[in-house]
Parts: C-alpha cells; sequence; structure tokens
C-alpha cells in the first residue's frame, strides 16, 4: 500500500491549530463519511498541495470494503491521464488505511443541475472529457461502474460556453484485474444511471460498455434537466431502464445538434450490443460535433459510429437526406406565421421516407409545433379514413395534457361534433356527443364526416398553436381520405394557414392519373437513390470502420437505396464476409 507510519491518526489541539492525519496531513473540513469511508479537504503539509483525503479503519470495516478501499488505490495508481483524478499518496497508519487524490477545484455537476439544463456546448465538453476518461480506464481493464453527476467535477466555462475541464473522481466502486474475485462481480452504482445488465435484468456480464449507458443517462440529464427513466421506487425504476423506450431530448436550453441527440440515443440502448462499443468512439465522434459547432455550424451533419470498432451491427443513422429534411423542417417553422400548405413527398420502397418524416417530426416537436401522425394500412383502404386514425389519437394525447385547447376545440365544433365522431368514435369524450345513428345513408354520413373532418382540421391550428400532419404510406389512402386533401388546400383563401401537412406514398402504386397526384402542394419532393458517400456512411453507422472492398460491395448492390443497404450489410455480416 505504500508508506506506514505508527503516528496516531490525529495530532492534538494543543500541539497544532488544525488535526493533523499521518503526521502530514492537515485536515480543512470533513467532505462526506459514509459505508465506514471518511473524506476529508485537506493540505499536504510537505508539498503545501490541496488533497482529498479518504481514509477506513481497518478494524471496523469489512472485509469486502476494505478489498474496495485498496482496489481503488491500485486503479489510482494505474490511471493517470486528463479527466481522471490521478493518486498523490497512499498508505497504511496506526489501523486505518488512507489514500490522498489530488484536490481538482470546481463543483460537482450535481449541483451544477440544480439550476436547469446546461447548453449544447457545455454538455459536449462534459461529454468528450468523460469518455477520454472512460477510454484511459477501460483501457486500463478498468470499469468504473458509478459515472454519475456527483463524481464529475467541473470548472467553470470559458467564454465559449464550454468548461476549462472536467474530472471523473471516485472509483471507489470500480472493476479491475486487482479487485478480489468473490466481489469483483457485484452489482454496484446508483438505480438511475444502472443499465439493465449491471441491474442484472439482463443476461450476461456488465462490461464497459455499461459505463457506457451510464455516460448516457448523464449527457441525458445534462441535456434536459432530468434523467431519462424516475420512478418512485427503486423496482420500478430499474423496470423504466431495462423496457421503457427511452424519451426524445426535450426540455433543452436550446436545439440540440441532431448528431448530439442520436449520439446520447445510442448510448442508451438496452441491449449493450446496440450501443458504442468504446468511449473511444463516443470522444472521437464528439469532437468532432464540438470542432464542427466551433466553427459555426450549428448543426453539424456528423455520422455518428462510425469510428467504433463492433461485433455485431446496429441499426443505420439517418445520412443523406440532410437537404430534404432542412427543406421540410423549414416548411415547419413556417407554420407559426401562416404558411401553411401540403407537401407530397414520393419515394420508391426503401427509399427512406419513413425515417425521414420520422426526423422531420422531432424537429418540428422541438420548434414548437404539434405533430399528428398517421400511416396508410396495406388492404386497408376501403375503411374511409383509416389513415387518419394515427392523426385522432396524437390529437387525444395532445389535449390530455391542454384542457384550455380540448374545451376551445369542442366548443368550436358542436354543429358538426356527430358526423366527426360517426368516422372517429374515439372522438366522442371529447366532443361530447355519441354517433348520430341517423346519419342516413351510407354516402350521405361519408359526405357528412368529410366535410366534419375538414372543419377538425380547419380549428386544430392557430399561430400560438401551429400543427403538422405527417402521413406516411398515402398510396393506401382510401379515396375520402385523397378527397381531404384535394379540398382542404383548394381554394388558398380560406385554407388553414398554420396548419402543415406532409403526404408521402411511394410512386410505382400511385399511377399518373391517381387523385393523390392532383392535390395542390405547395412542395413536391422525390427522394432519389443515395450516392456512393452516403451509403458508406450508413453502412459505417452500422458497422463501425470497414474495409473499402466491403463498402464498395454495399455501394454497388445497393444501387442507392438505404433498406438495400442495411440489407446487404446484415447479409456479409452473417455470411461472415465482414
Amino acid at each position: 500500500m505504500g508508506r506506514t507510519s505508527g503516528a496516531s491518526r490525529f495530532g492534538s489541539q494543543e500541539q497544532q491549530q488544525v488535526p493533523r492525519f499521518a503526521e502530514r496531513y492537515d485536515i480543512v473540513r470533513l467532505l462526506k463519511e459514509g459505508s465506514g469511508v471518511t473524506t476529508y479537504l485537506a493540505v499536504d503539509s510537505v508539498t503545501a498541495e490541496k488533497v482529498v483525503l479518504k481514509t477506513c479503519a481497518t478494524e471496523t470495516l469489512p472485509v469486502g470494503a476494505q478489498a474496495r478501499f485498496v482496489n481503488e488505490t491500485h486503479v489510482l495508481r494505474e490511471l493517470s491521464g486528463l479527466g481522471v483524478c490521478s493518486l498523490h499518496d497512499a498508505g497504511q497508519t496506526d489501523g486505518h488505511l488512507f489514500l490522498a487524490q489530488v484536490y481538482v477545484p470546481g463543483e460537482t455537476l450535481e449541483v451544477v443541475l440544480r439550476a436547469g439544463p446546461l447548453s449544447a456546448p457545455k454538455v459536449i465538453s462534459i461529454g468528450l472529457a468523460l469518455a477520454s476518461a472512460l477510454d484511459l480506464a477501460h483501457s486500463a481493464g478498468v470499469t468504473h461502474r458509478d459515472v454519475k453527476p456527483a463524481n464529475v467535477i467541473v470548472n467553470p466555462a470559458d467564454a465559449g460556453g464550454e468548461y476549462a475541464s472536467v474530472t471523473l473522481i471516485d472509483f471507489g466502486l470500480a472493476r479491475s484485474p486487482w479487485l478480489d474475485e468473490s466481489i469483483r462481480d457485484e452489482p454496484v452504482g446508483t438505480a438511475r444511471y444502472l443499465s439493465p445488465e449491471a441491474a442484472g435484468l439482463l443476461p450476461g456480464e456488465a462490461d464497459e460498455r455499461s459505463d457506457l449507458y451510464a455516460l448516457g443517462v448523464v449527457l441525458f440529464e445534462s441535456l434536459t434537466g432530468h434523467p431519462p427513466f424516475q420512478g418512485a421506487t427503486v423496482g420500478e425504476l430499474l423496470r423504466h431502464h431495462l423496457s421503457t423506450p427511452v424519451p426524445e431530448l426535450t426540455g433543452a436550453r436550446e436545439p440540440i445538434p441532431t448528431a448530439l441527440a442520436a449520439l446520447v440515443q445510442r448510448l442508451l440502448r438496452k441491449d449493450p450490443n446496440e450501443r458504442y462499443q468504446s468511449a473511444a468512439a463516443v470522444a472521437t465522434d464528439l469532437a468532432q460535433i464540438q470542432a464542427a459547432m466551433r466553427a459555426g455550424d450549428c448543426d453539424p451533419a456528423v455520422v455518428i459510429g462510425r469510428h467504433d470498432h463492433r461485433i455485431t451491427l446496429t441499426d443505420p443513422e439517418f445520412v443523406g437526406r440532410e437537404a430534404e429534411l432542412a427543406s421540410l423542417t423549414s416548411t415547419a417553422a413556417g407554420l407559426q406565421a401562416g404558411h401553411g400548405g401540403i407537401v407530397l413527398v414520393e419515394s420508391e420502397s426503401g427509399g427512406g421516407k419513413t425515417r425521414l418524416l420520422a426526423e422531420v417530426a422531432v424537429r418540428a416537436g422541438e420548434a414548437g409545433v404539434a405533430v399528428l401522425c398517421g400511416q396508410g394500412v396495406a388492404l386497408g383502404g376501403q375503411r374511409p379514413f383509416a389513415l387518419l386514425h394515427g392523426v385522432v389519437e396524437d390529437l387525444l394525447a395532445e389535449l390530455k395534457a391542454d384542457h384550455p385547447w380540448r374545451e376551445a376545440l369542442a366548443g368550436e365544433l358542436t354543429d358538426v361534433a356527430p358526423s366527426i365522431v360517426l368516422a372517429f368514435p374515439a372522438l366522442a369524450p371529447l366532443l361530447g356527443c355519441p354517433p348520430d345513428p341517423d346519419a342516413g345513408s351510407q354516402q350521405f354520413g361519408e359526405l357528412r364526416s368529410l366535410a366534419g373532418i375538414r372543419r377538425l382540421f380547419d380549428a386544430l391550428a392557430d399561430p400560438v398553436r401551429p400543427t403538422l400532419i405527417i402521413l406516411d404510406d398515402c398510396q393506401w389512402a382510401d379515396a375520402l381520405t385523397v378527397r381531404l386533401l384535394t379540398e382542404l388546400y383548394a381554394d388558398p383563401v380560406h385554407a388553414p394557414r398554420n396548419l402543415g401537412v406532409i403526404a408521402a406514398f411511394r410512386p410505382e402504386e400511385v399511377p399518373a392519373d391517381h387523385p393523390l397526384r392532383r392535390v395542390r402542394a405547395m412542395q413536391r419532393m422525390h427522394l432519389g437513390p443515395l450516392t456512393p458517400r452516403a451509403i458508406a456512411l450508413l453502412a459505417e453507422s452500422m458497422a463501425g470502420q470497414l474495409p473499402p472492398d466491403a463498402i464498395a460491395t454495399v455501394a454497388r448492390l445497393a444501387d442507392g437505396n438505404p433498406f438495400m443497404a442495411a440489407a446487404v450489410l446484415r447479409g456479409l455480416a452473417e455470411a461472415q464476409a465482414i
């Protein structure tokens, strides 16, 4: 353990102004105590340096806790680099083990986050430092196992909005080659930051990728001001970690760069094989995002995961449709100013329209636009308005949290409520009426419903609450839904100004004389093949670094189709060709 002394633990108050430990360390104040370990801020009387001094009594401390204390000393001896608090001294004196670490000025991230979420540059500087520290630890065979805001020290931000220094502390729960095998695999860590496998909820060993999951939770909390999952009990919280989808990054102070959001989402994948596989890859991607933002790009097009070293494939990232995404996002942003209208998007099967629409929904939501989504169903085209059932479900979810909007909408639609409920019975509680049993013939009832739904769409949006309706797979829309889209914006004077519609379809299933092609559109967008470069980026987002011949094979066989690119890559992996 280092030097040994027979001196008493503290000198007497008569001999010195402050207590002294091991005849060397002058105690300044108590920092914390628990689990048999006491931590002080102290000053080394030999070097005059401030240190964090941890001590424990060998007689009262359980054998397992002593083993962890000794293990922490070994770990700190091995680790030395940016982002890690280095060991200053260690030893044993008068029945006490102790270790002293260099004092790191600043505040814990836990304290900082009490004031609310942080800016993207600050979060990136935190993530980059922590990923680099974890890379250093993992390279030495050390898993931290307790990455959380309370174990992160940050220094005040510099003029560029980034933290001057970020340090990962407290390796007391670390798993390392020096830790006794009897306690090496015990579940440890704070439940809020515990990966499913570290909590014992998934089969297999919890390894370095559990630290990366915890890092994802820390970054999520830093961006939004709250962790992704919360629960009244530890059991409820762990169930969320295991099975609840990761929520979107909402509540941030400012728009979150797309690449940063994707990076956090990948860190938080339930299956460790789906996450980043190395802290080094996380640090590389964060460094690229940081460099681009420093150069003035607020939303850099960094494809995450390209530099990872994977043994399994993961889902592809959004690649190659940046221009289309920017155009549709601009359309959504213009709804508040009254620039409503319909955009028709066509893409061959597997061309990436569904993924593009999902990205647009996220961006529109970040801009304060209410997003309602519907999707066509094969063989469901004969059911009137089947395409809009998802829109109705999303609308009900939005109204559940907005009672003033709910009341205003119900009041405005009183005269057409029975006709709307005839098409969408789920709206009956909202509109306060049952379906009209005397709707007349089926054709007459459908026409009344068509007029009522037009009124509903007209009433949905206003400048305070702009709304975007996203409809996917419109090639399976029934005739009445297509007629609704045709009539909604047919008269520019009376068309809804704060409502936008994006209707996507497969052109091979919508002939030239189809009524959908006669819809009055403010924009028509065709998703063409991806470039070979985009296909290469997509492949590397799934597999990490690939040999050039593998990339060339994927690009040749995919022929610009992103779905085919992913399928070819999975085929190569299954055939063990890569």
